[in-house]
């Protein structure tokens, strides 16, 4: 007979876990990345596991949807933003939350009526990973158009990732989260530390930590 290998997923770990990075960040919020079904762990179940979490951050639209049918009601935020006006009307009636990267998914925003506006938004920023994310420059025009828009409901958060967290004394982290600083107004969340930093970049925590791997 044919064996296949089976993964078993301690959920108690997972909990603890989550536990440690309130204990090392006890004044920021925690966004729980649980994207590619949660890095194989198992979307759902890791989301019911991690309930302590402030609010989920998953990569598509598919899995911020699973996790509504499944009766999750933390905030969710498409990492990946979305690409379509029926995938921006779905955002909004799974009250979804955003992320913008590209001003394609501006222009959108601002061509499609929303039946209601979309809450707990964020703006990538181009720190240095070069990846996704709009440079410094471009970043104020990009944020007074979101405010501006009637279709999003509340303040814009500011989001980058690092490109060598992992790497404790690159200076490189340093200037990163320089850089998001420095373009963040007064009171304005602030989402920068990947699991890496959260363990060795204190500084960086600001409002809202992102851990994924570190679950």
């Amino acid at each position: 007979m044919t064996s296949y290998p089976v993964a078993s997923i301690d959920l108690a770990a997972l909990e603890h876990n989550l536990a440690r990075i309130k204990q090392l960040a006890p004044n920021s919020q925690i966004l729980s990345v649980i994207k590619a079904n949660a890095y194989g762990h198992g979307t759902v179940e890791v989301a019911q596991a991690l309930h302590q979490s402030d609010a989920f951050a998953v990569a598509r639209l598919s899995e911020a949807i699973q996790l509504r049918q499944a009766g999750i009601t933390h905030k969710i935020v498409l990492l990946e933003g979305v690409m379509t006006a029926a995938e921006l009307q779905s955002a909004a009636d799974y009250d979804l939350s955003l992320v913008f990267h590209h001003q394609s998914q501006i222009d959108l925003l601002i061509q499609t009526t929303l039946a209601k506006p979309l809450t707990f938004c964020w703006l990538m920023l181009e720190t240095g990973m070069h990846r996704l994310g709009f440079s410094a420059n471009k970043s104020s025009e990009a944020l007074a158009s979101l405010t501006a828009s009637k279709s999003i409901a509340d303040p814009i958060g500011l989001m980058s990732h690092f490109a060598n967290a992992d790497l404790v004394d690159d200076s490189r982290n340093q200037q990163q989260l320089d850089m998001v600083l420095a373009v963040a107004q007064d009171n304005q969340a602030i989402s920068i530390a990947n699991s890496a930093a959260i363990l060795s970049f204190p500084a960086s925590h600001q409002h809202w930590l992102r851990p994924g791997l570190m679950l």
